[in-house]
């Protein structure tokens, strides 16, 4: 049976789920294990979605609600640093960016960006933690596999500032870049986000003590009440910023694209996604430049799940995101069935 720790590390872990662009919603050979739209449908309460497919139809369903963005807020820091002027080629040190790492807590997504990258490791770590390496090759961790210290490196580099312009200037006002060291340490420690992020770079004591803490994993119950007091923001920031990025306003395609590398399919330019889990939380956040010059974009984001239909999303993820994610963007009949049994139901 899995601990506690491996559920929460798993949750990080979901952030980084490949939506399968390949995939052509029409063209399943085999009927799903789940009907996600009817299991979305039946807890409707826990969903709130907007889409706009840039012909004249929207959906919207407590698009306006302030609900937990886990990782797809990851958007804001690339798109940050791709209008930063900050050449991506310029080198950092691993163990500037392994500063920020707390072992365990992150679904492997660091040693998976280390293994993604060709860094040569020791354990969870960097072999070398005073290699070079480019600050581009950071940008691709926190989007392709959703490493959370990578996200907060360049919180710090770029500035919190820098981070809530780039947001407002996408649509999203006043958005809320707690970092995710911070707000992990929460978990185990009292205190503000910052302060306890500070605290965990600056005091070696305190450090310790923090990484030997994490073997006390919190309760479920815990942790489903510590996931309410993360950032927040509404469906309709997130697609406000993904339809700025997909339309050149904001900078940001060439990161938010990674993840759907040569998955368009004929008449498409581009499908940008950034995914997002913690506990009680699945969020996605998705747009589809086509050739005719229109947008798609979706944001689902599914909050407040009791723990076992968390466990269920989390188990079915690739399969949800190819059904929800990838047929609002590209299926009328998903739009259609959406519109119909969870919107106007």
């Amino acid at each position: 049976m899995l601990s506690r720790r491996h559920l929460l590390a798993g949750a990080a872990a979901v952030a980084a789920v490949p939506l399968l662009a390949g995939h052509a919603v029409a063209d399943t050979p085999t009927p799903p294990a789940t009907d996600w739209i009817q299991w979305l449908a039946q807890r409707r309460e826990h969903v709130s979605l907007y889409a706009d497919d840039d012909r004249g139809h929207r959906l919207a369903w407590q698009a306006d609600r302030r609900v937990p963005t886990a990782s797809t807020y990851k958007s804001i820091h690339a798109a940050t640093f791709a209008g930063s002027g900050i050449n991506p080629q310029r080198r950092i040190r691993i163990r500037d960016w392994e500063a920020y790492f707390l072992p365990g807590m992150d679904g492997d997504a660091h040693p998976n960006s280390l293994a993604m990258l060709g860094i040569p490791a020791n354990g969870k770590y960097a072999a070398d933690p005073d290699q070079l390496i480019p600050l581009d090759w950071v940008v691709q961790a926190m989007i392709v596999q959703s490493d959370n210290a990578a996200a907060d490196y360049l919180r710090d580099r770029l500035g919190v500032p820098a981070l809530r312009r780039t947001a407002a200037c996408g649509g999203w006002p006043n958005a809320e870049v707690a970092p995710e060291l911070g707000q992990m340490l929460r978990l185990w420690w009292p205190g503000a986000n910052d302060e306890l992020a500070a605290r965990f770079l600056a005091d070696a004591t305190f450090r310790t003590r923090a990484l030997a803490e994490l073997s006390d994993v919190p309760t479920t119950d815990a942790m489903l009440a510590w996931t309410k007091t993360t950032n927040r923001a509404t469906p309709r920031d997130l697609a406000s910023l993904f339809r700025s990025i997909a339309t050149g306003r904001v900078p940001g395609q060439h990161y938010l694209e990674l993840p759907t590398q040569g998955g368009t399919l004929p008449g498409e330019l581009g499908i940008g996604y950034k995914g997002g889990s913690h506990p009680g939380v699945i969020d996605m956040a998705l747009y589809l430049r086509r050739a005719d010059g229109t947008v798609v974009t979706a944001t689902i984001m599914v909050s407040e799940l009791s723990w076992s239909d968390w466990l269920a999303m989390n188990a079915g993820v690739g399969d949800y995101s190819v059904q929800i994610g990838l047929g609002l963007l590209r299926d009328p009949a998903t739009w259609q069935r959406v519109s119909r049994e969870l919107v106007h139901a």
